[in-house]
């Protein structure tokens, strides 16, 4: 697995490349160094993440999570210490992310995407948690972040039953918000993002997202502070002028 970093426009594009489907040979599919010094880039106002092919990421490598498994179960643990914190540089990030997801998104694959703020599937595409059926659950946040993001029956049913659901199930139930053809599905994704920040510049964007960081890690109190700290600075910089 590799991951390659582009620009369209003011929005960065996060492309998973690996073998067919792209599936992940290890928890740390990026080091995190790299996706924050990427997000973090002043050209950057949005990111789009993506799988190269007609999939986004089938989920883990499977050969290679037995064989980890089997032979270093403490230190696989600790891989998946690190790709947690990986997937929070992107949900804690100082931008705005929508995943494309064309093809398959299952397992780490789609907890990868629900770590995105949006996601943008494909008419064709399947989502799913299958771990259920090698007697496992996520172990990247998804059983965290299905719970956070649908009902408690929806994401009782992905982690137990371990189906696939196609796309248009998925954004009934809210796992993802919003169809398009598989051939559109990158440009939608784009698409949002930009109509989301535009007019707005690159520091109220990332105030935005700082404002809301703070809410989830350190709580109300000091996301009120942070708010009131934010405001002051971005009121100091000169506004574009009002029309009339």
């Amino acid at each position: 697995m590799s991951v390659h970093f582009e620009m369209d426009g003011e929005i960065g594009i996060v492309r998973l490349e690996g073998p067919r489907g792209n599936p992940l040979p290890d928890p740390v599919w990026c080091p995190p160094a790299e996706l924050r010094a990427f997000l973090e880039d002043e050209r950057v106002k949005a990111a789009v993440v993506c799988g190269s092919g007609p999939h986004f990421c089938v989920g883990a490598d499977l050969k290679t999570l037995e064989q980890r498994i089997s032979s270093d179960l403490s230190g696989f643990g600790q891989r998946l210490a690190v790709g947690k914190d990986l997937l929070d540089v992107i949900w804690l990030g100082p931008v705005p992310v929508c995943a494309a997801i064309r093809g398959s998104c299952l397992g780490a694959g789609l907890e990868i995407a629900l770590a995105c703020h949006f996601r943008v599937a494909a008419t064709t595409s399947l989502l799913g948690l299958p771990e259920s059926s090698l007697g496992l659950l996520p172990g990247l946040g998804g059983a965290v972040q299905s719970g956070a993001r649908l009902c408690r029956r929806a994401a009782m049913d992905l982690l137990l039953s371990g189906r696939m659901v196609g796309a248009h199930e998925a954004l009934e139930i809210g796992l993802v918000d919003e169809l398009a053809p598989a051939q559109d599905v990158e440009r939608s994704a784009t698409q949002r993002l930009e109509r989301l920040v535009a007019g707005r510049s690159k520091a109220q964007v990332r105030a935005v997202m700082e404002v809301l960081c703070v809410l989830e890690t350190k709580g109300r109190e000091a996301a009120l502070l942070a708010e009131t700290a934010a405001f002051l600075e971005l009121a100091r910089a000169p506004r574009p002028s009002q029309p009339g």
